[in-house]
């Protein structure tokens, strides 16, 4: 939405998103080894990270072997603070991908899908640009997750909030 949008063009807010966001080593690893066990029978020559950020998820694709990585991101200072050089970042949106049409195999959404503007654009994009066979994958929060995170237990009403902007787990595999 518009406000969180604001919130990332903040300057500095990149640097302290990187930061804060950082992930333990373990962490890396787990994500590494979900993802090439859901890439296995993909033959990827080319994976987009769309909604990248500072590329934290970019360097797990990167490190699945995903390939050639592109990291699709809206926000300039994102791009700018990114976490890796093993990829190539463009700016761009889920609604409007800066790619090719049957360009990608893969298409990564983390923790984005929630943020979209328009899912039914982006969606059509994502079927744009993906070849025939080409895989999504989807690391969002749907309605029945928002009560697991830690800091609902602190600040119940952000449940309500969330909720309104996360997807039924059904609605989110459907699209």
């Amino acid at each position: 939405d518009t406000t969180t949008r604001a919130l990332y063009e903040t300057p500095g807010v990149a640097a302290t998103y990187r930061e804060a966001r950082a992930l333990p080593d373990v962490t890396i690893r787990l994500w590494i080894d979900a993802f090439r066990r859901a890439l296995e029978s993909v033959d990827v020559r080319v994976a987009l990270d769309v909604g990248a950020g500072t590329g934290r998820f970019t360097t797990v694709l990167t490190a699945a072997g995903a390939g050639r990585v592109i990291a699709v991101e809206p926000i300039a200072e994102m791009v700018a603070v990114r976490e890796t050089s093993a990829a190539t970042f463009v700016r761009g949106t889920a609604e409007a991908l800066p790619v090719a049409t049957g360009a990608g195999d893969v298409v990564l959404l983390s923790m984005v899908y929630h943020q979209l503007r328009d899912r039914a654009a982006a969606i059509a994009e994502l079927r744009r640009v993906l070849r025939p066979g080409g895989v999504v994958l989807l690391r969002t929060p749907t309605h029945e997750t928002g009560e697991e995170f830690e800091w609902a237990r602190f600040f119940p009403e952000s449940t309500r909030v969330n909720v309104g902007r996360m997807p039924a787990r059904a609605e989110a595999i459907a699209a």
